[in-house]
Order: C-alpha cells, then structure tokens, then sequence
C-alpha cells in the first residue's frame, strides 16, 4: 500500500503496485539531499517493494539520511515492523512501509 506524505518519512510499496503520483505533489518537482539507489538486487526486499534505481532516500522513520552514517544509525533504531521510508521518485515524494533488515539496495551518497 502505497501512502503519499508531505514530511520527510520512508515508504514502501507492495508487490503488486507502484506508487502513484501524490495529488498534493502533483506538476512540483521536488529536489532534496539523499542516498541515491544505484542498484536493486534481484529477489531482495527492495526489489518486492519496487524500488529502482535513482530513487532517493530521504528518511528512515523521521531520521534524516543525507549520509551513510544516519542510515546506519536509523536501521539500528528500527522497529521489527513497518519502518517507514520517504523517496523521492522521479521528482516526486512518496513514502514506503519496509520490515526490519537488509532491503538489498546499493546506494551512493547524492
């Protein structure tokens, strides 16, 4: 289930959809500091949450991630369930509810 949000927050999408284009979102282009997805590896959590590359990770449940270290910081701090993650994707800002571990993505600071 994809949840449009207006704050910085991580996201996810099921298998089964992609995410949509938020209405508040709608013709903004919205430009922001993240880990960029360089890859998504084949079978892994990310890729059943439809990830792709040049997403940009924004948030990790409210934490900034303009740098690996927050990001190590934020995983360490997850909950078992429904972590959510903020991305911007092609412009536009979407949120995704992830589980706890490895989400199988290679990412480079942007």
């Amino acid at each position: 289930m994809i949840t449009p949000f207006l704050a910085l927050v991580l996201f996810f999408a099921p298998d089964s959809q992609s995410p949509q284009t938020p209405p508040a979102q709608e013709g903004k282009q919205i430009t922001a500091k993240g880990l960029e997805v360089i890859r998504v590896l084949p079978d892994s959590q990310a890729a059943k949450l439809k990830f792709v590359p040049g997403d940009i990770l924004l948030a990790y449940n409210g934490q900034p991630l303009n740098v690996f270290a927050a990001l190590r910081t934020a995983l360490k701090q997850a909950k078992p369930t429904d972590n959510i993650v903020m991305v911007i994707r092609a412009g536009k800002l979407y949120s995704i509810k992830a589980p706890q571990g490895a989400l199988g993505l290679e990412l480079a600071e942007r």
